[in-house]
């Protein structure tokens, strides 16, 4: 891990330490990067560039101190104490810890963005087994986590889930062909991942199926989103998704009910349907209106690629011994007898 690192101060308050001098991302909730909270500030590691030297930002030099040394080493450490910004050399004091916090960091990510779909054929992660290392890893870091660093995760009651096949009602059309019904629109696509909570809808992009048909004069709009393969069956209602659907003229905010193993729900659809609509998933009061590339579908599908490669390394052997070790939750899911 010996190299240079970039000190940086954007602001009069504001400190950035790592392998770039790109500027930092103003963004929310960022799904393709993992994040550990540290005294003053935070470490974190852009997962899809694979980089073992994290980027860390603070807005507190007293309290970072008590980890700068050890993440990037003295003469980084003693730069920020000067205030002095640019480029400097750095060896981590104690590289293994920096290690286990990377690792702890991507638990930590897993908890919160693994793409669980049984469209995909990404199995979910188990929650109690993840819980119990994200643990361990914490009591290993715990020189530098930030005080209020909390490990324990909320329990979620997984459910068996049919295979791949038995989605084609929300895979395809969802309106039936009936004499004097006609299908005036479909669309399938995905859920912006930021919007829900996990363990709620299925991480695909083809998740999503929305059908805007026309029987006995009236318009109506079906809304069709495959819930997670690892939903809780006692979700509280507030947890709930609903369908945003908006056209040229109007909007509507659709509660969806869960049918088997698919959110659901139709009503009368908004004026201005017929010429042009999207539909979006979320939960009320869940995540950001913040609209930026972060959550794009190319990143979702980057992080889609990233998990399936971490899978395969579970049974495939490394000859260098340079890969890190997959999470026991990983190595539980590949292992699993869920048919997906």
């Amino acid at each position: 891990m010996a190299g240079t690192v970039f000190v940086q101060r954007p602001t009069a308050s504001m400190w950035v330490v790592g392998p770039s001098a790109a500027p930092v991302r103003n963004a929310v909730a960022e799904i393709d990067t993992a994040i550990l909270e540290v005294p003053g500030g935070h470490l974190e590691w852009r997962l899809l560039e694979e980089e073992p030297t994290p980027t860390a930002i603070f807005d507190d030099v007293a309290r970072a101190q008590q980890w700068l040394w050890a993440v990037f080493g003295e003469e980084v450490a003693l730069a920020v104490a000067d205030l002095s910004v640019g480029q400097v050399a750095s060896e981590p004091a104690v590289p293994e810890l920096v290690s286990r916090a990377r690792r702890l960091a991507y638990a930590l990510w897993a908890a919160r963005w693994w793409p669980a779909s049984i469209i995909d054929d990404i199995p979910p992660l188990d929650a109690e087994l993840l819980g119990r290392e994200i643990g361990t890893l914490a009591l290993e870091c715990e020189s530098i986590l930030d005080d209020e660093f909390d490990p324990v995760l909320p329990p979620r009651t997984s459910k068996i889930v049919s295979g791949a096949d038995d989605y084609a009602l929300a895979a395809g059309s969802l309106a039936v062909a009936e004499r004097g019904t006609l299908v005036l629109v479909s669309g399938i696509g995905g859920a912006d991942w930021r919007q829900t909570p996990p363990g709620v809808v299925d991480a695909s992009e083809r998740a999503l199926t929305w059908d805007l048909f026309r029987d006995n004069g009236t318009t109506t709009i079906r809304v069709a989103v495959v819930a997670a393969p690892d939903l809780d069956p006692d979700l509280p209602d507030y947890l709930h998704p609903h369908a945003r659907i908006v056209t040229a003229s109007g909007s509507l905010n659709l509660p969806l009910r869960l049918r088997g193993d698919t959110w659901q729900a139709d009503a009368a659809a908004p004026p201005g349907a017929e010429t042009a609509v999207t539909v979006s998933i979320s939960v009320p009061g869940f995540g950001t209106e913040q609209a930026d590339a972060s959550g794009d579908a190319v990143v979702r599908e980057q992080v889609r690629m990233l998990v399936r490669a971490r899978l395969r390394r579970v049974t495939t052997a490394d000859p260098s011994g340079t890969t890190e070790e997959p999470l026991l939750a990983e190595v539980a899911a590949v292992a699993s007898d869920l048919d997906f």
